[in-house]
């Protein structure tokens, strides 16, 4: 009896754990997004560098796994960790935006973010912080990024 008693209290402590754990997963995987178009279509009238659509990561990404699709494709998954000098987690260049239809950004498991990137905006970048996905679409980046 002794030994029932032992186990059952040993049990309900490790389905305890299992469960904050599961919290936590929980927790890393949910954000909440938030989109801006900066900017007017005639706000600047320079041509981007080439012609593809870049995308700058920044926030707090610690080993994080960011997939990217594109006209409903799977186009990349990129892993992220922010570096805390600059801010900075990485730059990725897609391909052309004129064949850019629509764009899916997932981090980790989370949800699906899908935009429908205006042509005159060659520039994305997504920032993420405190489960919160912010993405803002540029014509050309500002200098201070």
């Amino acid at each position: 009896m002794r030994n029932f008693c032992i186990i059952s209290i040993f049990s309900v402590f490790i389905m305890g754990a299992s469960c904050k754990h599961r919290y936590d997963y929980d927790k890393k995987f949910s954000y909440d997004v938030q989109i801006n178009y900066l900017g007017t279509k005639d706000a600047s009238t320079e041509k981007p560098q080439d012609d593809t659509l870049s995308i700058l990561f920044d926030g707090n990404f610690d080993k994080d796994t960011v997939s990217i699709y594109i006209n409903r494709k799977h186009f990349k998954d990129v892993i992220l960790t922010t570096n805390e000098k600059t801010g900075s987690a990485g730059h990725l260049r897609t391909i052309d935006f004129r064949e850019i239809t629509n764009l899916g950004i997932r981090i980790n498991s989370g949800k699906l973010i899908f935009v429908e990137p205006d042509s005159d905006y060659f520039n994305i970048r997504l920032t993420y912080i405190d489960s919160l996905a912010v993405i803002r679409f540029y014509r050309l980046f500002p200098a201070f990024l």
